[in-house]
């Protein structure tokens, strides 16, 4: 997910690996014990664990998914960059605080 902070940057907060069975429970108005029955059914061959004991749900594997968005937002922010260094740039050079340094001769040597 992507998460907007207070100065206007967004910033990456991974997918969620570790799932409370007791919130989920909670919002899906059932009880925990009926939610993991659902769960094992639902997950059986899918690279997820249930925690009996602490009663979690666990991801194992980083789905393709979440890597091609991070893959996005990485690109999204060079973009960002480059495009801020562009805009600087031209407004230096229209601004006309351009230095720009004699070019000196080298002396030609002659025999």
């Amino acid at each position: 997910a992507v998460v907007s902070t207070q100065s206007g940057h967004y910033g990456r907060d991974r997918p969620y690996q570790t799932c409370d069975m007791t919130k989920m429970a909670e919002a899906f108005n059932t009880n925990v014990d009926d939610l993991e029955l659902e769960l094992m059914k639902l997950v059986a061959d899918q690279p997820v664990r249930i925690d009996s004991h602490n009663k979690v749900l666990r991801t194992s594997e980083d789905d393709e998914r979440s890597r091609i968005f991070e893959n996005v937002l990485d690109l999204s922010l060079m973009y960002k960059q480059k495009t801020q260094a562009l805009l600087v740039k031209s407004a230096i050079l229209k601004a006309g605080l351009v230095i720009k340094v004699p070019v000196e001769e080298k002396p030609s040597t002659s025999t």
